[in-house]
This record gives C-alpha cells, sequence and structure tokens, in this order.
C-alpha cells in the first residue's frame, strides 16, 4: 500500500511541476514568436523557389497554426486582446487573398499591400506593449527587420491619409465642351524620414463613383517636419480624387515601398 501511494504522490508532484502557469498573454507571446520563427524557417527552405499560393499559404498557416487559438480569448491586457486578434485577421485576410497569387501575381501584392500594412501595424503595437524577442540571433534580425519596415510603411500610409486634395483653379466652357481644373495638397512631413520620393496617384472620379481618369504627382527630398504641396490637374468634370497608391524611396537606407488603398 505505501509504494501505491509513493506511485500516486510521484505522479501528483510530477503534474504540479508540469502545470503551465502562463497567463494567456504570456501564452500568446510565446506562441507568436514560435509562429515568426517557423514561418521564416519554411521561407527559408524555399528562398531559391518560385513564390506560388500553396507556399505563401503555408508560410501564413504557419504562424495561424500557433496562435489562431488565441482569437477572442481572454487577455489580462486589453490592448494585447486587440492588437493580437487584429494580427490574427491580417493572416486569415491573407489567406483569402492568396488564391489571386497563381492567377494574377501584380493583381496579388496589389490586394496584399494593405493586408501587409495592417500585419506590421498589428505587430508594432504587440511589441510596444511586450517587446518580442526572439530565440535566436538570426530570427531576432528578422524581427528587427520586420518592425523596420512595418514602422516605414505606417509612416507612408499616415502621411498619404493626409492628403486632401483641393481646387485651386477651376475653368470651363460648356460652350466649347472644355473643363480644366488644378487641384493641391499641401502635407507636413510629420515623420522621422526623408522620403528621396513620395510618388502618389491619385483617382479622379466623377459623381456617379466612376474613376474618369489618374492623375499622378511627386515631391523630392521630403524631409521631417517639411511642408510640400502635391499638385494634379485634370481636363474632366469630377466630383472626388481618392489615393490609389503612393510609392516611396526612404533617402536613409534606400527602403523602396508602395502602399494600395482600398
Amino acid at each position: 500500500m505505501k509504494k501505491i501511494w509513493s506511485v500516486f504522490l510521484v505522479a501528483a508532484i510530477l503534474a504540479g511541476c508540469q502545470q503551465d502557469n502562463r497567463t494567456t498573454d504570456e501564452k500568446f507571446i510565446d506562441a507568436l514568436k514560435k509562429g515568426l520563427s517557423d514561418r521564416w524557417e519554411l521561407a527559408d527552405l524555399d528562398k531559391d523557389a518560385e513564390e506560388t499560393t500553396e507556399t505563401f499559404e503555408s508560410y501564413v498557416n504557419a504562424e495561424l497554426n500557433q496562435i489562431k487559438q488565441y482569437k477572442d480569448a481572454d487577455f489580462e491586457d486589453p490592448d494585447l486582446q486587440t492588437a493580437a486578434d487584429a494580427y490574427i485577421a491580417s493572416l486569415e485576410h491573407t489567406l483569402e487573398i492568396t488564391p489571386t497569387l497563381d492567377k494574377d501575381s501584380n493583381k496579388f501584392y496589389e490586394l496584399y499591400s494593405p493586408v501587409y500594412s495592417e500585419r506590421g501595424e498589428a505587430l508594432l503595437q504587440i511589441n510596444e506593449i511586450s517587446p518580442l524577442e526572439m530565440a535566436n540571433q538570426e530570427d531576432q534580425k528578422e524581427l528587427e527587420e520586420l518592425l523596420d519596415d512595418a514602422e516605414i510603411t505606417k509612416a507612408a500610409t499616415d502621411l498619404a491619409s493626409q492628403i486632401d486634395f483641393k481646387v485651386v483653379k477651376e475653368d470651363s466652357d460648356e460652350d466649347m465642351g472644355w473643363y480644366s481644373a488644378d487641384l493641391e495638397a499641401k502635407v507636413k512631413n510629420h515623420t522621422r524620414y526623408t522620403f528621396d520620393y513620395f510618388n502618389v496617384t491619385a483617382n479622379i472620379i466623377d459623381a456617379d463613383g466612376t474613376v474618369i481618369t489618374q492623375g499622378y504627382t511627386s515631391v523630392n527630398a521630403w524631409k521631417p517636419d517639411q511642408t510640400q504641396t502635391f499638385k494634379l490637374y485634370s481636363d474632366k468634370k469630377f466630383n472626388n480624387v481618392e489615393l490609389a497608391k503612393v510609392d516611396y524611396m526612404i533617402a536613409d537606407n534606400g527602403f523602396i515601398g508602395e502602399v494600395y488603398f482600398k
């Protein structure tokens, strides 16, 4: 009887030692790091192969398999819960558009651009709440590059959101059937980055919501705290202007990026 009791006691002690006492917040952070590491390991194995729907889905699922259980979970920190849900949602959204990759890679990256921005912004928020430290130096370098990219993309997206074109000059002659309008948007670079160039493609839209033409405008050597003027011209009467895309290059490190707008 003493022997049996001893066996049960040892088993109980071992079970107690193996009990996971981490909070949901801590479990999510560890799972997130594991998912990132798994994704990068897969991508490294495929680095010389052509990117396809199948391979891209495998990268995304490498992360989701680790963290999807934390969707709508009960976190201690509500801000972390919000950021975690946003991150998971960005991966789920990515899976919705990955079938496009095999059909039209250009269209895929156009669709993926805003989703990538969402993922990056969520990761920045997570890292601000709970700084991520990867298990090895190689993964830590990958993480830092991803965060740097996300910070630049967020800065460029925030700047683009301030571009609001206003008509500064308008002429027309209904009898002759011609129209012209000059538009401007003055924007201050509130970021810490100097943009070697910042190009804007805008949709010029009529009252029915139809894109009647596209306009293109650009500024160069855009320094922090400097205000620059974006200029557009339209020879068609329009109702409003919406951004379609911005592409840019950071002067300090040569980082080239683009952001498509829905």
